[in-house]
């Protein structure tokens, strides 16, 4: 088990998972772990809310250019889990849609699926599960912008069955619950962002569930316990409008609490960390900074460096009910 941060028995008093530490040690069987505006991305003030996620998200243009078009996700790099003389060093930007096939592969996606993106961003994670699998798609986002700019995916890819609404996934619309049940719901690096809410939006999946619908989640992670250093206040939390951000034993906690089942949890900082190094880079040549004057790389490569120190991380969880 690759749980980072985990002891081989988690105690019900912070995970809040089970009664004891036999049903503990049950829960840990099931988990399979492997291995900004073009010149600012942050202004001071209230983070964590979701209206200051919109304004975020609404501003955040340096999106296309460092992480790629329309994409605001991170990626899956398989020379970090299986590196061979004839394994390909994937950029960020491949590895982003290698993260949404993985998945697609991993909840078994197909042409007859009906699938539910939480936090779909630009929608173009709904474009590439469509044009993968043949299924549906229905993104869910909270910023206009984005959606705006998701329905002109649509409109550019007409024979996709793709929709689009803007709403919350800590409360989700009704022409979200009217469709339900979905067979796969799938969400990446979103709830991240109202970690405080945690519960409530696995409460919220849960709503819009079947007996045999899969939930897919790729997180952001911080550590178990909130004495996080200076530094990740600085490059991470203030950066990225976090409140806070809970380690995998809280994280965990808060899906078994909603009645959720784990099937398979992977571990993926070494992915995270990649990613951020890639972008450093390729920030560092555009010459972009953050609000403050401070060099976007530069926020970059502290945040590579906060993976280093255990202060965050990423996951990828397969969950059922």
């Amino acid at each position: 088990l690759r749980l980072r941060g985990a002891s081989s028995t988690i105690r019900s008093k912070k995970m809040r998972l089970a009664r004891s530490c036999s049903a503990c040690a049950m829960i840990l069987m099931m988990v399979v772990a492997s291995s900004e505006e073009e010149c600012g991305v942050v202004t001071s003030g209230a983070i964590g809310e979701e209206k200051s996620q919109v304004d975020y998200y609404q501003a955040a243009h340096h999106y296309d250019k460092v992480w790629g078009s329309d994409n605001l996700h991170f990626g899956y790099f398989p020379h970090l889990e299986r590196a061979t003389k004839t394994t390909v060093r994937l950029t960020h930007r491949q590895a982003a849609t290698e993260l949404t096939e993985r998945m697609m592969r991993m909840a078994g996606v197909g042409a007859t699926s009906k699938v539910l993106d939480l936090g779909a961003g630009k929608g173009r994670a709904c474009v590439e599960i469509a044009t993968l699998t043949g299924a549906s798609c229905f993104g869910l986002d909270l910023t206009p912008a984005n959606i705006e700019r998701a329905n002109e995916l649509k409109a550019e890819n007409p024979k996709l069955r793709l929709r689009y609404t803007v709403g919350s996934f800590t409360s989700l619309p009704a022409d979200v619950l009217e469709d339900a049940p979905y067979d796969v719901i799938v969400s990446q690096v979103a709830f991240c962002h109202v970690h405080t809410q945690l519960g409530v939006i696995f409460r919220e999946a849960v709503k819009v569930m079947g007996p045999q619908s899969l939930l897919m989640v790729n997180d952001y992670l911080g550590k178990n316990g909130d004495d996080f250093l200076p530094s990740t206040y600085e490059f991470v939390f203030k950066r990225l409008h976090f409140e806070t951000l809970l380690g995998p034993q809280e994280w965990l906690g808060h899906a078994f609490d909603a009645g959720l089942k784990v099937q398979h949890y992977l571990t993926l900082d070494d992915h995270i960390k990649t990613a951020y190094l890639d972008m450093a880079a390729e920030a560092r040549s555009l010459g972009l900074k953050t609000t403050d004057g401070t060099d976007l790389a530069t926020a970059y490569n502290m945040t590579a460096t906060a993976v280093d120190q255990g202060e965050i991380g990423m996951n990828l969880a397969l969950l059922t009910l």
